[in-house]
């Protein structure tokens, strides 16, 4: 029988139901995710207090499937539905696969959602929380039951899988991993202390701690870094490396590669070009 990695089956149970899942190890630490976190709840972790609202509230249904070594299925802060399934190992819990967020199909117009939010943070724009629900996932209960008790045979096959959490990743390598994973993206630390449940000054002190550098260091040299692989491949335009490497501004990674380098982009490609036909 075919020995699946971690990552795979996330992708693949993610690619049946379109509900984004994660495996968190037993210091509530990601270690693999598939789908995206989904634009309402980016959006909603702008703000600070919402950020940690939701951090507590993972922690909190972390400790409940701890204690009870059961499947939960619960509503977070904000009225949406999530779902935990343990992965038991000797009897005692050492990793939790995670599903969610998704919206309940409602005929209020999302009332009860926005009524959340704006309880938690009133500071939102209705119109902003409305426009952001639009593109949420929507089940009803008891297709989210279905899909613990999915999450439920998942934890099993990881419970019997001798390739689990045998090294489990320190929250510098998290961060690491989550970095490489998202390099195209608008990567924040409130982000990334939320993937890591920890505040973002131990985020910090301890990547700082691990590698002697800052995780924006981290981020910044993992782009360059892929910027000079797709400007030596000479397929892409600037603008369209830019993108690639996590700039929405052309103009500020051409400053950044060329802080680093020396050389704006299209320079350095031109080097890089002239040095090989020189060889």
């Amino acid at each position: 029988m075919k020995q699946w990695k971690t990552e795979e089956l996330l992708q693949n149970f993610y690619a049946i139901s379109g509900v984004k899942v994660a495996l968190f190890d037993s210091r509530f630490h990601c270690v693999a995710v598939a789908g995206q976190n989904e634009g309402y709840c980016h959006f909603l972790h702008r703000s600070r207090h919402c950020l940690d609202t939701c951090m507590q509230s993972d922690i909190d249904a972390f400790r409940h499937v701890r204690e009870t070594g059961k499947p939960y299925v619960y509503k977070c802060p904000f009225g949406l539905f999530e779902a935990i399934a343990p992965v038991m190992i000797n009897e005692e819990v050492r990793a939790y696969l995670i599903l969610g967020p998704v919206a309940e199909p409602t005929k209020d117009g999302d009332r009860d959602l926005l009524d959340c939010a704006k309880r938690i943070s009133p500071e939102w724009s209705e119109e902003i929380l409305r426009a952001k629900l639009k593109k949420m996932i929507r089940l009803h209960e008891k297709e989210v039951y279905a899909l613990c008790d999915a999450l439920t045979v998942y934890a099993a096959y990881f419970e019997n899988s001798t390739q689990l959490l045998s090294n489990e990743k320190t929250i510098g390598q998290m961060v690491k991993s989550y970095v490489v994973h998202n390099i195209s993206k608008k990567i924040t630390l409130s982000e990334l202390s939320l993937h890591a449940h920890c505040s973002t000054v131990t985020l910090t002190e301890h990547f700082r701690r691990e590698y002697g550098m800052t995780i924006m260091q981290y981020v910044l040299k993992k782009r360059m870094q892929l910027a000079e692989q797709l400007l030596i491949d000479n397929v892409l335009s600037i603008t369209d490396i830019s993108i690639k490497c996590g700039f929405s501004d052309v103009e500020y990674f051409s400053r950044c590669f060329k802080d680093t380098h020396g050389l704006p982009p299209s320079e350095w490609r031109g080097k890089q070009t002239d040095e090989q036909k020189n060889k």
